[in-house]
């Protein structure tokens, strides 16, 4: 965990009866609102990213719930990792 910075793991069984692993990174805020980062196995509905809707200025500036999952490409291809981030504006 150390050396990804990683605070905390959670396995939670998906809808398709795998395995989903999330490693939270980064999370900052109170009460179900403000930002989070972490890298996740496995997503059951993974939130493509947009870069034209998910920019830092639209996100910080609409003022609204925002998440998105970009998968993580390693040599070997898409191994089933995903970075995922959550900003929730509003609890």
């Amino acid at each position: 965990m150390n050396e990804i910075s990683a605070v905390r793991i959670e396995y939670k069984l998906g809808n398709n009866k795998q395995c989903t692993l999330s490693v939270l990174i980064y999370a900052q805020g109170f009460a179900g609102m403000g930002q989070v980062y972490s890298y996740n196995f496995q997503l059951d509905n993974p939130k493509p990213f947009n870069k034209t809707v998910h920019t830092y200025s639209d996100i910080s500036s609409l003022k609204k719930n925002v998440s998105f999952d970009m998968p993580l490409i390693s040599q070997d291809g898409f191994t089933g990792w995903y970075f995922s981030f959550k900003y929730n504006d509003q609890a």
